[in-house]
């Protein structure tokens, strides 16, 4: 009750404190910043625990400075700038991620068309935001629905790293789904008609709602994401 009257003083209605994420295979609560500056200062001003000074000393130390930009600078963004920020993530991500065998694709170095437009959107793109594992799962899905393996070969599995600040990074390599490079047309096509459409779209609109990214951001990322057909030849 209390912290909800402190959010409520600063103008903030939530159903939750915090907001349930799937994006691995374990069940995440991330608390945005502005619930966990509400929760430090109850336990700074209201809470009756004998010693409060810790609590104080730490308000006092993010008031200066928004919880938003104290988060990003411990892991080197500026947060004056959130796209150099998510570019730094992305290409971590990528020189991690760097040698995947010849003769096979990774979801995740083959949706760059999703992911640069995401990024000069300023989507913060970070450890609550991997945009990849929601592409690969429905792609494995389609893959197993349609028995893609008997058309183009069977998956293989490839470690995947991520960047040492990712809470994800604590189960060191986890085992992800390569494909045969022959599949590379179809989940291009399926990436740009079928996913992009109607997966990104639910993806984005979860975003929206968590605000991660402005709805006039996501609207006009799936509109950069519309492929021109080549012109008709005249006979």
């Amino acid at each position: 009750k209390k912290i909800d009257t402190v959010l409520l003083d600063q103008g903030i209605d939530v159903d939750s404190l915090y907001i349930p994420s799937s994006e691995t295979k374990r069940d995440h609560y991330p608390y945005p910043d502005y619930v966990c500056m509400a929760i430090l200062e109850y336990y700074a001003f209201d809470a009756s625990q004998a010693n409060n000074a810790t609590a104080l000393r730490n308000y006092r130390l993010l008031a200066r400075q928004t919880l938003r930009e104290f988060i990003f600078r411990s892991v080197g963004i500026d947060p004056r700038n959130p796209v150099s920020g998510a570019w730094k993530c992305f290409q971590e991500r990528i020189i991690l991620n760097d040698k995947i065998p010849a003769g096979f694709f990774s979801v995740f170095r083959e949706m760059v068309d999703i992911t640069v437009p995401l990024i000069n959107a300023g989507f913060e793109l970070g450890p609550k935001t991997v945009p990849d594992i929601s592409v690969g799962t429905r792609w494995a899905n389609h893959w197993k629905r349609n028995n893609l393996s008997k058309k183009y070969g069977e998956i293989q599995k490839h470690p995947h790293v991520y960047p040492d600040w990712f809470p994800q990074s604590k189960a060191g390599k986890v085992p992800a789904n390569i494909y045969p490079e022959e599949a590379l047309g179809e989940f291009r096509r399926w990436l740009r008609e079928d996913y992009v459409p109607k997966g990104f779209k639910d993806y984005l609109a979860d975003k929206v709602q968590q605000k991660v990214i402005e709805n006039a951001k996501a609207i006009e990322v799936l509109e950069n994401l519309q492929r021109p057909e080549l012109p008709n030849k005249k006979n």
